[in-house]
């Protein structure tokens, strides 16, 4: 007897990981932010930092796609795993004693 079928707990753990990590990266705009802002007033406008304000909102903008694609995903593998798990189940069913002079497949 032989065993196949995709590993539908893992992927759903993985993707809860991934879900983590895009959770972590909420603040991450937010605390650059205060970090130019800190650095901007530290010079006490001199001399004058050309560019950090076109620098602050470019790279913010770059933060928050990368927050929204760890999202992405998460949900990604989620709705994968779920289909998997699915498409598992009817095979499962339809397969199971369907051809008696073959291997037994057991789909986890």
């Amino acid at each position: 007897m032989g065993t196949i079928g995709a590993d539908v707990s893992g992927a759903q753990s993985e993707a809860d990981n991934a879900l983590a990590i895009a959770e972590g990266l909420k603040g991450m705009t937010e605390d650059f932010s205060t970090s130019c802002e800190d650095a901007h007033s530290m010079f006490n406008g001199e001399p004058a930092v050309t560019g950090m304000d076109g620098f602050e909102v470019e790279y913010k903008s770059y933060m928050d796609e990368v927050q929204v694609q760890a999202t992405d995903i998460s949900d990604n593998i989620h709705a994968a795993g779920g289909e998997i798990g699915m498409t598992d189940d009817e095979n499962r069913e339809e397969f199971s004693g369907a051809y008696p002079g073959t291997l037994h497949l057991e789909i986890s």
